[in-house]
């Protein structure tokens, strides 16, 4: 197999990849953020199966690995350094000073104690006064840690990368278009998927239950559009040939794509400013 044949096979399956990426990433604000436990293992299935694939298709050289960046080493530093704190917390220590004979229970929380004192058995002790919690913070922090680890090494592609990009700005149009339906039309598209009827607030909230949270999401997507909206201008408008030139360039710099850009950029702002935040 050529080496141009093999590269177009490893862009095939990268490709693949991002697009089932995009996928889960345009599913997860739907169940209010996925902040309900069924949903947010939904979103931890998902992300993991892409993870898992890119994993596969890394190990068989149909993907290829970028390792990370000096830059990048002090905060995985930290993140390592927070996950490991946060699974300390969540461990059993009555287990681990049985198994050690050391006294590790003087480090947890002092209402295990008072707990085991009401109930009159032994339950357990954690420094975490909720455990379950922990763990489930824990888990929420994989999922971010796992769409970096996607995004990092899909994105090293410069097609790919604004492929994502492009993609994040069109999922945020979408949701804050339904949105404002939503919140026009009084509608609620996901009473057939949630058990529990989210509030009305009187504020534009989107998909998500605090009007807030979709604010950030707005915020980030409107950045997004900007960002990308800014670029093109640059690299369209002719700077150093004069006035008329100037001026002709930059007309032809807000039509066309960079004119639907700019309308979906008012849009998102304005879902921004109807949240209230």
């Amino acid at each position: 197999m050529s080496d141009a044949t093999l590269a177009a096979r490893w862009t095939r399956s990268e490709n693949l990849l991002l697009l089932f990426f995009l996928a889960v990433l345009a599913w997860a604000p739907f169940p209010y953020g996925s902040n309900r436990t069924w949903a947010e293992l939904m979103l931890g299935i998902g992300l993991g199966s892409v993870l898992f694939a890119w994993a596969g298709a890394a190990l068989t050289g149909f993907a290829t690995v970028s390792s990370l960046t000096r830059r990048l080493l002090a905060p995985a530093l930290c993140v390592a350094i927070a996950m490991g704190w946060a699974g300390i917390q969540a461990i059993d220590l009555t287990s681990v000073q049985q198994a050690t004979g050391l006294p590790f229970t003087n480090l947890a929380h002092g209402v295990w104690t008072m707990a085991a004192h009401s109930l009159g058995r032994e339950i357990g002790s954690y420094i975490s006064v909720d455990p379950e919690k922990t763990r489930q913070a824990l888990f929420a922090a994989s999922l971010s840690i796992a769409s970096f680890l996607l995004a990092f090494n899909l994105s090293r592609d410069r097609e790919r990368a604004a492929v994502l990009f492009n993609g994040l700005i069109a999922i945020t149009l979408i949701y804050a278009v339904m949105a404002v339906a939503v919140y026009h039309f009084q509608l609620d598209l996901q009473s057939w998927l949630m058990p529990d009827a989210r509030a009305d607030l009187g504020r534009l909230s989107g998909p998500f239950v605090n009007p807030n949270h979709f604010a950030t999401f707005m915020a980030l997507g409107t950045l997004a559009a900007l960002g990308t909206f800014v670029e093109s201008v640059r690299q369209t408008v002719v700077w150093d040939r004069g006035r008329r030139i100037l001026i002709r360039s930059a007309l032809h710099a807000l039509s066309g794509i960079n004119a639907m850009r700019m309308a979906a950029i008012i849009f998102m702002l304005s879902a921004l400013l109807f949240t209230q935040s």
